[in-house]
């Protein structure tokens, strides 16, 4: 009976293979964890940027909700046509407020009656989000709650919510 030869080569070869693909799946699983980690890197900054964009529209909305109707926006902190501050400490997460009335953007110098929209862009570590929101004219300031409001050429239902009145649906 012959004897078969034992191939040493082929086993270096099939070595060298499964090596291979090792470290190929391991490369994979490292470019994977790299990224995921940026992309949560990432939603975190539009996240915070979004959260300051919202903190901003809140800090304006009490100022107006607290101001006179002859007030002019200069009293909301408006400077060089829009209002704008910093959240938190430092001056990380900043906020800038655009005011819109009936006829498009409004100056500081004009009433804050005539405010009928609000855009708060807000900006964390390089990014920037940004929340639009109405803010009831003087057309609804009359209006009891359960009647309906005039707003952009459209009516809308209000309702009474804790002791405050709201509209009943989405702009």
């Amino acid at each position: 009976m012959k004897k078969k030869k034992l191939n040493r080569g082929s086993a270096l070869v099939f070595s060298l293979v499964v090596l291979f693909i090792g470290v190929v799946a391991a490369l994979g699983i490292a470019s994977t964890a790299i990224i995921s980690k940026k992309m949560s890197s990432e939603t975190g900054k539009s996240t915070q940027a979004f959260q300051t964009a919202d903190s901003g529209a809140e800090i304006i909305l009490k100022k107006i909700k607290d101001a006179g109707s002859l007030d002019k926006i200069s009293s909301l902190g408006c400077v060089s046509e829009v209002a704008s501050g910093d959240i938190g400490t430092g001056s990380v997460k900043k906020y800038e407020v655009t005011f819109f009335g009936e006829e498009g953007s409004l100056g500081c110098e004009d009433d804050v009656s005539e405010i009928i929209r609000i855009n708060s862009v807000g900006s964390y570590a390089g990014t920037a989000r940004a929340v639009n929101m109405a803010v009831a004219g003087s057309s609804c300031t009359s209006v009891s709650c359960g009647d309906t409001c005039k707003y952009n050429e459209n009516e809308y239902e209000t309702i009474k919510i804790g002791n405050q009145c709201w509209f009943a649906e989405n702009l």
